[in-house]
């Protein structure tokens, strides 16, 4: 499971072991008061902010504008050594998108913007990702077990 620019990457890649191997789906949900709820990871690209401390906010408001412009994000998410995820309803008919990513993933990764959550971007993001992170590879690895893995989460300051 990755995010869907792994797709890009092993799709375009001539010498790709996973090429033609990998699938794409609608982020699973849960039922919450008898009602689907799914929340999808945000793709990459489409989440950016202005700092308040910024000294020229205007001028990053018109950066932000301008690289996610339609013609400025389709060179970017078609790009062979790009990360951007395709974000934009009308990147299905883009012809060097849909050929890096394939039709089928191309369009599940649209539909999956439908429930984009926005990423966790709070003081010590970066610490709690790792200690998940390191923690989870554990458990993948039969290192530890899941419960000892949450153990070692929670007791983390």
């Amino acid at each position: 499971m990755s995010f869907p620019a792994i797709v890009g990457f092993g799709e375009s890649n001539p010498n790709s072991v996973i090429k033609g191997k990998q699938i794409t789906c609608i982020i699973p949900g849960n039922m919450v008061d008898g009602k689907l709820v799914r929340r999808a990871p945000q793709a990459a690209g489409t989440g950016y902010m202005v700092s308040a401390y910024s000294k020229h906010p205007e001028l990053a408001y018109l950066f932000v504008q301008w690289f996610t412009s339609p013609s400025v994000s389709d060179e970017a998410v078609a790009h062979a050594r790009g990360f951007w995820d395709p974000y934009r309803f009308d990147q299905i008919n883009n012809p060097k998108i849909v050929s890096r990513f394939g039709a089928e993933m191309v369009k599940t990764t649209l539909e999956n913007t439908k429930y984009a959550a926005s990423l966790l971007m709070l003081e010590g993001n970066y610490e709690y990702f790792k200690i998940l992170d390191n923690n989870l590879a554990d458990v993948m690895n039969k290192n530890i077990t899941a419960e000892e893995a949450a153990k070692r989460i929670a007791g983390t300051r």
